[in-house]
């Protein structure tokens, strides 16, 4: 069986349409969608966002199905000036904020990533680090890690929790993800303000509340969401490059 897990259902709903769907079992944060993809068995996980929703879907799933490889997929946000909306990112590892210890991506499915990214019509980047949050990262926050670690190259929250979980159980993995939101990009200061006022983690639930304020900077959280489809549609059609050869 190979896993192909996400963060949130619009990073997996363009694969999602590709498959034939076998069946789905649902929990309350997580689904699991098992199903056929050109007559490869796979499973598409919704972990839910951040570290402790990454772990639990994560371990989940291994104690549900005997996996051949996972693929990580979906958006991270740019750590260095010279990526642009829609670049894959490819780290070779993955640590977190705390810098507690750091997860190597597998090297065969590496080295299938550079042989397959002469079929992919954009840019992909090998290289550096990736580092897995707490939080949604503003300009300045990511300007200041870029500062700290100079081998980062691009951010999320999940993607940690995840190598943890799958390093542990030797199971072999790989992160894909595209860029989203690039280094300059700045949220709204309102967007940030009503954040932290009704206490909301998921970027997708700060966009739903701030949008009934009419906020003068709302154009900005348009030009995101536009971003990240596009940024979904680029990742999609790489880990689609990738299925064809695993």
């Amino acid at each position: 069986m190979i896993a192909i897990i996400a963060a949130m259902d619009i990073e997996l709903k363009p694969l999602l349409k590709r498959i034939k769907v076998e069946k789905k079992i649902e929990e309350r944060k997580y689904y699991f969608i098992e199903g056929r993809y050109k007559n490869k068995k796979i499973v598409l996980v919704k972990t839910g966002v951040g570290f402790k929703n990454a772990v639990k879907a994560v371990e989940k799933l291994v104690n549900s199905y005997t996996l051949k490889k996972v693929l990580g997929v979906g958006v991270a946000g740019a750590v260095k000036k010279e990526l642009n909306i829609g670049d894959i990112v490819i780290p070779a590892f993955w640590i977190s904020e705390e810098m507690e210890d750091e997860f190597k991506m597998d090297e065969t499915l590496f080295m299938l990533a550079r042989k397959q990214a002469e079929y992919f019509k954009g840019r992909i980047c090998f290289a550096g680090q990736g580092m897995s949050v707490r939080k949604v990262f503003s300009k300045e926050d990511k300007i200041e890690s870029a500062q700290k670690h100079k081998e980062i190259i691009a951010i999320d929250m999940e993607s940690y929790g995840w190598s943890k979980v799958l390093a542990k159980n030797n199971i072999p993995f790989i992160v894909l993800k595209s860029i989203s939101d690039t280094l300059n990009f700045k949220f709204p200061a309102d967007l940030r303000l009503i954040k932290e006022k009704y206490k909301i983690k998921d970027l997708l639930e700060v966009i739903k509340t701030c949008v009934p304020f009419k906020l003068r900077d709302l154009s900005v959280v348009l030009i995101f969401l536009r971003n990240w489809k596009k940024a979904i549609r680029k990742n999609i059609k790489f880990v689609e490059i990738m299925l064809d050869k695993i």
